[in-house]
């Protein structure tokens, strides 16, 4: 007898219980092979505690229109930019855009790569994988820089350089003493400014009057910032001083550009021939850089000023975080084992005990390359790469005591496929998905991942490049994306007791997300011109039906189908072109079962999401079409017009040495709007065809009022016709050793559908 069946009232019958699938989704092993409370299928519902299911909540356009020629969101997030929260996007050309009050992407920019950002001090600090830059408005993306006191703040620097030397300023012929140097290389565009200048400077006599640092652009000599340096009567004689000069934005004309040469210049002419400045140098004989104006530049090249020019230049890096209220980032192409922290500013990274590198592992900054890093209960972690796998833990309240703990586990993610949950951290890789918290905190060695009973998935499906994750708050899921069509969600807040392993079990369910609709009900289907019974799909007039791009997949009768290319299509293949002349693009698909307008099939375009991103109030989902998306629980079709199908396969339960009959069926399901579901038993090890199947229509709440009818007509006639007019109690007739039911075909009306599951009737009819 059936371990969980129960015995009914009836002599010799028993009922099996197909309910409470508290342990969710397991495809990792065959349907015979799973407990009753698991599920060889289950997609578009949400477990609920104790096990029971709810239909997914729908999807609808966010955006009022796409990016540019319709590229594909591969980055979302809320940004706070000088006090007002902006939505940002990046497209795959690298277009950065804000969402206006119309909710239209605007541009405001292009960047160097694919990009994270993140709000820090009312600014959106940008990490695109070249050097760090910033919106403090969304007109213009800005360069960030490194004005630290470190010997990265500085565009560059000869103050130790031994003063054996000079050049006279002020003396009635040299009105200005500089050195000439070419600003660093960054990236083309940008501009930075000057935040100071130090020189050291010495005096004959006592000249007065005010001594000014400059700077020139020498291709043109033009000014391009000045500020008062200090007046020559505070110079020493005999004991060169450093002077120091701190520039503001009022003392800029122009900006820094990269790779351009300048005059840091040095400037006064209120002295004459025995009162005067002398600017300290370093004779170094040959190839100096040092240059004098007496009306015209002239090069002293036996000498180099004792000066310096700041700021330098940020570290790069592609993603970031926030700990211990500082700027952390890592992904620098050329200190790949390192992560930066800055001194309380996105402008100093390099101040002692402010701001620098920490190096993880080991003390060289490209041994242990960094995929991806959190801050989570006080501490930061940083995961390592599938190449070096690690996590190391970094303590401390201030740079001086920053300390790094590698942790017995050696994990790896990347910073695409690591959320921040509310009380955790979750990490994907081709492994699977682990939370942080457990085992890996106490030494013990990870034998298992929460998503092991769906670990069939990662092998097939994982890219390191385009595999994305994020936290989904409304419901407490981690989503996971791979590379197919659909979203893969665990149940972070529903941890259950594991059946085999005893410890914790997260379930798992499957999201598929509908783009289109393509049935005959919203336009036409043609045969092609071209290829072998091929069709291409318009308006019902025959217009375009406006695919604007190619779609991400195409599923048939809940089949996804062959990409091909179009007039070479195999049966069940699809391609998205324009072969017929028609004046614009659409889909094909080869049916060899005839026209889908004649045969009735379903076919739909899959929206696989491209990057995810969450604001205040909305979880958004980039897509392939440039468009954004968000989950809705006041609706109850994808966009509005396509119904989302749950589908639930159940464990194929054996009942093994004689055949039993079934007789009666128990639909454990209900919805305030009524609801219609299809159930097909699937018997002895079969899963094509079924042996038998039913429809059954869920009765509309009693009390419900004219305003709650949300529903579209065509979705509420079943509920009126008397085709479906059936109880949830069932008649079956049916023998078999073994049985599985799949609930599919479902129509909504308006309302979720909540289900928990089917009750069996059966006797033995011998032994």
């Amino acid at each position: 007898m059936f371990k969980n069946s129960i015995r009914s009232q009836d002599t010799g019958y028993q009922v099996l219980p197909l309910q409470n699938f508290r342990h969710g989704l397991n495809t990792y092993v065959s349907a015979d092979r799973i407990a009753t409370t698991e599920a060889s299928k289950l997609v578009n519902w949400m477990i609920r505690k104790g096990g029971s299911l709810v239909s997914r909540p729908s999807l609808i356009q966010y955006s009022a229109s796409a990016t540019m020629s319709y590229s594909s969101v591969d980055y979302i997030c809320e940004t706070n930019i000088g006090g007002t929260l902006y939505i940002l996007l990046i497209d795959a050309n690298k277009r950065l855009y804000y969402l206006n009050e119309s909710l239209v992407p605007t541009l405001i920019g292009t960047l160097e790569g694919a990009a994270t950002i993140m709000s820090y001090n009312n600014v959106g600090v940008i990490f695109d994988g070249s050097y760090i830059k910033y919106l403090s408005s969304i007109s213009a993306i800005k360069m960030a820089y490194d004005g630290g006191s470190g010997t990265t703040g500085v565009q560059f620097t000869n103050l130790a350089l031994i003063q054996d030397t000079f050049l006279a300023l002020g003396n009635a012929t040299n009105s200005r003493i500089a050195q000439k140097f070419t600003s660093q290389a960054w990236d083309t565009g940008y501009t930075i400014p000057i935040t100071q200048v130090e020189v050291y400077l010495d005096k004959v006599g006592t000249p007065t009057g005010s001594v000014t640092a400059v700077l020139r652009k020498v291709s043109d000599g033009s000014l391009m910032a000045s500020k008062v340096l200090c007046d020559a009567s505070e110079v020493t004689s005999d004991i060169p001083t450093k002077f120091t000069v701190l520039f503001t934005s009022a003392d800029i004309t122009v900006e820094m550009s990269p790779s351009t040469v300048y005059y840091a210049s040095i400037e006064y002419a209120g002295g004459d021939v025995a009162n005067y400045v002398k600017v300290m140098c370093n004779n170094i004989g040959s190839g100096g850089l040092s240059y004098y104006y007496d009306g015209s530049w002239h090069a002293d090249a036996t000498k180099n000023c004792v000066l310096s020019v700041s700021p330098g230049r940020s570290p790069k890096g592609k993603f970031g975080t926030i700990w211990n209220k500082r700027p952390w980032v890592a992904g620098d192409s050329s200190n790949k084992g390192s992560v930066w922290y800055g001194n309380l500013s996105i402008f100093d990274w390099s101040t002692a005990n402010g701001g620098g590198y920490i190096s993880m592992v080991d003390d060289n900054s490209t041994n242990f390359e960094v995929g991806a890093m959190e801050s989570f209960y006080g501490n930061l972690y940083v995961f390592g790469t599938q190449a070096q796998p690690y996590l190391v833990k970094i303590s401390g309240t201030q740079p001086s005591d920053y300390a790094q703990e590698m942790t017995f586990q050696r994990p790896w993610a990347t910073h695409k496929t690591l959320a921040a949950a509310v009380n955790d951290l979750w990490y994907s890789t081709a492994e699977g998905t682990a939370p942080v918290s457990g085992v890996q905190e106490y030494g013990d060695l990870r034998t298992f991942f929460a998503s092991d009973p769906i670990s069939d998935r990662f092998e097939k499906y994982w890219n390191s490049t385009t595999s994305i994750a994020d936290y989904y708050p409304d419901d407490g899921q981690v989503w996971v994306v791979l590379d197919y069509h659909r979203v893969l969600v665990c149940h972070t807040k529903l941890a259950t007791t594991d059946l085999n392993e005893g410890g914790a079990r997260y379930p798992w369910s499957e999201y598929e997300f509908y783009r289109n609709d393509l049935s005959t009900s919203t336009g036409k289907w043609t045969k092609s011109g071209s290829g072998t019974n091929e069709y291409y799909y318009t308006t019902a007039a025959e217009g375009d039906p406006g695919i604007v791009v190619q779609p991400d997949y195409i599923m048939m009768d809940g089949v996804i189908l062959t990409k091909g290319t179009v007039g070479t299509l195999l049966d069940h293949g699809w391609d998205y072109s324009n072969n017929d002349a028609l004046g614009f693009s659409t889909v094909y698909v080869r049916d060899e079962s005839g026209d889908p307008d004649t045969t009735g099939v379903s076919i739909r375009s899959i929206l696989k999401p491209k990057s995810f991103g969450k604001t205040g109030s909305y979880f958004l989902i980039g897509g392939s079409d440039g468009l954004v998306y968000r989950m809705d629980r006041t609706d109850y079709k994808d966009l509005s017009t396509i119904q989302i199908n749950p589908i639930l396969n159940t464990a194929y339960v054996e009942l093994p040495f004689a055949e039993s009959n079934f007789n009666e069926l128990q639909l454990l399901a209900s919805s305030i709007g009524g609801g219609s579901v299809k159930l097909e038993f699937f018997v002895n090890g079969q899963h094509g065809t079924a042996a038998a199947n039913i429809t059954i229509a869920l009765a509309i709440k009693d009390n419900l009022t004219v305003s709650e009818y949300t529903m579209d007509v065509e979705d509420m006639l079943f509920t009126v016709s008397p085709t479906f007019a059936a109880p949830l109690y069932q008649y079956v007739n049916f023998n078999c050793r073994s049985v599985m039911i799949s609930m599919n075909n479902i129509t909504m009306s308006g309302y979720p559908i909540y289900n928990n599951g089917i009750m069996l009737k059966y006797r033995r009819l011998s032994y």
